[in-house]
């Protein structure tokens, strides 16, 4: 039963694989691989209430297992309750000062509970067991983000650059602050000078043609290049990297290939962003799917939305709402 879940797994049929696991952990309530897959599965089809619940079985049958306290923590942070993944990570790191994820994980906890003094203590910490302290200056720069100093954020991100020159994460998170800061071209070249050195670096690869697809649509040659970058994304079952290439073929006016992609991100993955309802609701409104259209702008524009195009979104739909009313 196992090698058939995983099979079903590596097929990414995530439903056939929770339901043979089921029926394996049924006589088997202890089998620890069962329950780890059964955890990824859950994680995928973006149910992280029950993959908490596998995470404390696995824990129950393995209470030293620091690394699997670790993944329970970041699950508490993907159901909203940093401060119950705090409750967690505190007792990881009284335990094991030394362990550097404790530390990391902790950071971002605090960041997320808002609680500004832990996330600078868990960063000394950290630092204390650094050498070149480069995650230290990551870490930093993610704080000050969080409080809103985004100019001064890029400071320690620049002193992260020179520690490892080779890490791109640094550079990731710079060029994620400078859109932020509505300095689109400067994010458009660090980009750039990760794929120069590294072409296969997909998740830079993705975020640069989104960012070209949302900020220079009305330009045909960095369409052109932003579809030439994720062109490989057809064939991927990663949703982000599907509604890229949608999103830059909707804009080319390949509403067709836009949609059948869509269609296939949305299949891929239960409970995605709100952006995806955004794109997905103006290729069907080109099509002529108004009513689809309007029940996926809604869905875009709901209570908390925060992404790059939401009023585009308000106004899209108000647009079908209002045209709605006009006809007899």
């Amino acid at each position: 039963l196992f090698l058939r879940a995983s099979l079903f797994f590596n097929e990414r049929d995530y439903q056939n694989t929770a339901l043979t696991l089921r029926l394996l952990l049924r006589d088997n309530p202890d089998y620890i691989k069962a329950l780890s897959l059964l955890k990824e599965t859950l994680l995928r089809q973006e149910k992280p209430d029950l993959a908490l619940d596998a995470a404390n079985k696995i824990i129950a049958l393995n209470p030293g297992n620091l690394m699997a306290k670790i993944q329970l923590a970041n699950l508490w942070m993907r159901t909203n309750k940093p401060e119950r993944a705090m409750s967690v990570l505190d007792k990881i790191t009284q335990k094991a000062p030394q362990l550097k994820a404790g530390w990391e994980n902790t950071v971002y906890a605090a960041i997320a509970a808002k609680k500004w003094e832990k996330a600078e203590d868990a960063i000394t910490q950290l630092a204390a067991l650094e050498t070149d302290k480069f995650l230290s200056f990551i870490l930093r720069a993610e704080l000050l983000f969080a409080q809103g100093q985004k100019e001064e954020a890029l400071q320690p991100l620049q002193k992260a650059k020179k520690t490892e020159a080779t890490n791109h994460r640094a550079t990731m998170i710079e060029a994620e602050i400078l859109v932020s800061l509505n300095r689109t071209q400067e994010a458009l070249d660090l980009y750039d000078s990760i794929l120069v050195k590294n072409p296969k670096a997909q998740d830079t690869a993705n975020n640069m043609a989104q960012l070209i697809a949302d900020t220079k649509a009305d330009d045909p040659k960095y369409l052109e290049k932003a579809q030439k970058i994720a062109e490989s994304f057809q064939n991927s079952y990663n949703p982000f990297f599907l509604d890229t290439i949608s999103w830059i073929y909707f804009h080319q006016g390949k509403t067709q290939q836009a949609y059948d992609l869509m269609q296939k991100a949305l299949k891929a993955q239960d409970h995605l962003p709100q952006q995806f309802y955004y794109h997905y609701g103006l290729i069907l409104a080109e099509i002529g799917k108004k009513e689809e259209a309007k029940k996926a702008l809604t869905q875009a524009t709901e209570e908390k939305a925060n992404y790059l195009g939401l009023e585009e979104a308000h106004k899209a739909l108000a647009k079908l709402r209002k045209g709605h009313k006009k006809q007899p």
